[in-house]
């Protein structure tokens, strides 16, 4: 019985050494003329793991020595990525158009991929299909749309960037493991063909987001063999059609060696091709974010006019997470034989907010997730929307029965209005101490849409305060601002812990083509605590001894996120802080005291999966989003900084272990404070910044991280504008 055992042991064991030996993701790429060559790219995580592709005419069921071809290809390592893998690359060269070939990939050794099937583009003026959209993520629904798009058998994919938001992280591996997952299963046609992808680049693909190095790409250029180190080329497709693959600004400028390589293809295709097409990430005409956008802008200086000079037949644009059609434009102004521009990526990404009103450039735009479906011919194109449902809502040219009904569709289809997020602000409340004796608070509400709104404020509060008034209602025109005096008295002074803050209720309802839409929301009149920041020279180094007493403490963790993360908390002992704030002319500065009865931490583990301080920081008036800035992990003596998201440059910190947990100094260059006033549109002197943060603590390495904030959570319903801000002294 025990051999048996050990020899079923053996035996598993061997089969998954094959298993993991074998190639995974066969996915293929173009390096050279579609109709003559095509790339087969795939992983594998045996050590001596050869690049071989063995392919014929006909099938042959996955028995690699029946193949009538063999090719050898090349492979190598993600430069610093831990797991070891080789990513193979194998040209297939000299190969027919418009033919039909079946593949194996992987050794003799190591084991083979199943068959795949694949087909070369035509040379002659044959009608070809293509499938297009952007920024996927990996969500199960992108691969649902996969088999969407799948189905209706195109010879190609175009895709726009923001594939698997890794960030350009080693790390984040898993998430391109995930997403090649979905491709390589989906992405299949009903015939049984494998589609082959053209990639740009998005600001997802790059550490840097924009402005990056190939280094900081190194998925993007390390897995897809697309012919170069650079994110911009050309692909004819067909006898009819060339695809230029541009790069927006995520590693190599829009002006330049690129702007100019445009120039130079779009010239020499001028009389050779009936169409041409582009695809890149950051649209030149957003349908929701801003239009003056910095990439955008770039876009539209450097690339459009090359675009409209060398009529450009189409862009396909991503990003904004949103459906559009633009009407056609040329150099910035709409003509009939303009480019058309579409997009705008959101093929697993979306629902993004739509204008309330449509920007002139757009002829249709909606918040919903789709794909593109282009088939075109020396004779036209012709363009058609699916959603995630894979149903037909958009067709252009917009004739016959086949547009009307798409159209019907759509017009069936609520959309997310994107309005403005702060159309309400409060002014401030500080209480000098600990009590509240009354104040007035003044309300501004203002209509920034294109539209007159019908306004209505409501105050709710518990009855220890005296209101007045408790509603209005009044008609607001567009562009203007109602100022409002809400009194907030008391009968006599009480604890500003002590009750449920006040909230004005206010909804801004437009009407446009016969339909209403309503801004609505809740601000919460916040009693806040003045706390000062004050001047002192401090010396950055881990030792608090120059701080002083610890003016502030988790003495009342957040319960409402307690109860809803169900995290146990066993008192002060268990985990618990003091910390205090001051500033000198160039930093603001952060002391922590840290309460720990066992701290864990290991480079192994996620930065935010771990003990340490999460923190979130902004300028005032800024209300921040809900998204960390960094985190500081007590990793040795100096501590370990860890960016998650918008860290600020120069940020420093140093953190010490001591008998009862650790102690921690953080240092924030005010310049980052002063630069987040101006991107929130605030002027004039930085006079307060806003601050919050997480105590996280994992009490064994295998066990759920849990996180004790010391003010409500940003962008949830009980956080307020001025919740932990510090007024600059």
């Amino acid at each position: 019985m025990r051999l048996t055992r050990i020899f079923l042991l053996v035996l598993l064991s061997g089969l998954l050494s094959l298993v993991m030996a074998a190639p995974r993701f066969v996915y293929l790429t173009f390096e050279g003329d579609t109709a003559t060559s095509i790339t087969v790219n795939f992983h594998t995580m045996a050590a001596d793991a050869q690049s071989w592709v063995h392919f014929d005419t006909v099938p042959h069921g996955g028995q690699a020595d029946a193949y009538a071809t063999k090719q050898k290809g090349r492979h190598h390592k993600v430069p610093g990525l831990s797991d070891g893998r080789d990513i193979h690359w194998v040209r297939l060269d000299n190969l027919q158009p418009d033919t039909t070939y079946y593949m194996v990939a992987g050794d003799a050794k190591n084991g083979w991929s199943g068959e795949l099937k694949f087909r070369t583009l035509p040379r002659q003026d044959k009608a070809l299909r293509l499938v297009t959209g952007g920024d996927f993520g990996v969500d199960p629904l992108v691969g649902a749309m996969f088999r969407s798009a799948a189905a209706h058998e195109p010879h190609v994919a175009l895709l726009g960037g923001d594939v698997a938001y890794a960030n350009g992280r080693l790390t984040n591996v898993g998430l391109w493991d995930e997403w090649l997952t979905l491709w390589t299963e989906n992405m299949v046609t009903p015939s049984g063909y494998t589609v082959p992808l053209i990639l740009a680049i998005g600001n997802h693909e790059v550490s840097a987001r924009y402005g990056g190095k190939v280094e900081e790409a190194p998925f993007y250029y390390n897995y897809f063999a697309q012919g170069g180190d650079k994110a911009y080329f050309r692909r004819a497709l067909g006898a009819h059609t060339a695809v230029y693959v541009l790069d927006s600004g995520h590693t190599s400028d829009h002006g330049g060696d690129q702007a100019e390589w445009l120039k130079q293809a779009m010239i020499a295709d001028r009389d050779k091709v009936k169409h041409t097409f582009a695809i890149y990430h950051v649209p030149l005409y957003p349908s929701h974010r801003d239009y003056e956008t910095k990439y955008s802008e770039l876009g539209r200086r450097y690339w459009e006019p090359i675009f409209s000079r060398y009529q450009l037949t189409t862009a396909f644009e991503n990003h904004d997470h949103t459906y559009k059609r633009s009407k056609r434009l040329r150099n910035g102004k709409v003509d009939p034989e303009g480019v058309l521009y579409l997009g705008d990526g959101a093929w697993g990404r979306g629902d993004r907010g739509i204008d309330l009103v449509k920007r002139w450039y757009l002829e249709k735009v909606g918040s919903m997730r789709h794909y593109w479906l282009v088939d075109f011919s020396a004779e036209g194109v012709v363009y058609r929307a699916f959603d995630k449902q894979g149903r037909l809502f958009d067709v252009y040219p917009t004739q016959g029965q086949e547009s009307t009904d798409a159209d019907a569709y759509f017009q069936t289809v609520t959309q997310n209005i994107s309005f403005d997020e702060k159309p309400a602000e409060l002014s401030e409340v500080f209480v000098a101490g600990e009590r509240f004796d009354g104040t007035t608070v003044e309300l501004r509400l203002q209509n920034r849409e294109k539209v007159d709104a019908q306004a209505v404020v409501r105050i709710v509060a518990d009855d220890v305060f005296q209101v007045g008034q408790k509603e209005h209602r009044f008609e607001l025109k567009s562009g203007r601002r109602r100022v409002m005096d809400v009194p907030l008295k008391v009968k006599q002074p009480i604890g500003i812990e002590s009750v449920k803050p006040p909230e004005i209720h206010y909804s801004l309802t437009f009407t446009v083509d016969g339909q209403s839409y309503t801004n609505e929301g809740v601000k919460r009149i916040g009693l806040e605590k003045r706390r000062g920041l004050k001047s002192r020279e401090i010396v950055l180094d881990g030792n608090l001894s120059d701080w002083g007493e610890m003016r502030e403490s988790f003495r009342n963790l957040d319960k409402a996120a307690l109860a809803k993360y169900e995290m146990p908390w066993a008192g002060p002992s268990d985990a618990a802080c003091n910390f205090s704030l001051f500033h000198d002319r160039k930093h603001v500065y952060i002391a922590v005291k840290v309460r720990d009865d066992k701290v864990v931490v290991s480079p192994k583990l996620r930065p935010w999966r771990q003990d340490g301080l999460v923190f979130w920081v902004d300028s005032y008036p800024g209300e921040g989003d809900d998204d960390p800035n960094f985190v500081v992990v007590p990793m040795g003596e100096d501590g370990m900084t860890t960016e998650i998201d918008n860290a600020p440059d120069g940020l420093q910190a140093k953190t010490r272990r001591t008998e009862t947990g650790y102690h921690t100094e953080i240092a924030i260059p005010f310049e980052f404070f002063r630069k987040r006033l101006l991107e929130e549109g605030g002027g004039g002197r930085l006079k307060a910044i806003r601050i919050n943060f997480a105590l996280a603590d994992l009490d064994r390495p295998d066990g759920e991280v849990r996180y004790y904030t010391w003010r409500p959570a940003w962008e949830e319903a009980n956080d307020f504008t001025w919740s932990g801000v510090y007024v600059i002294e």
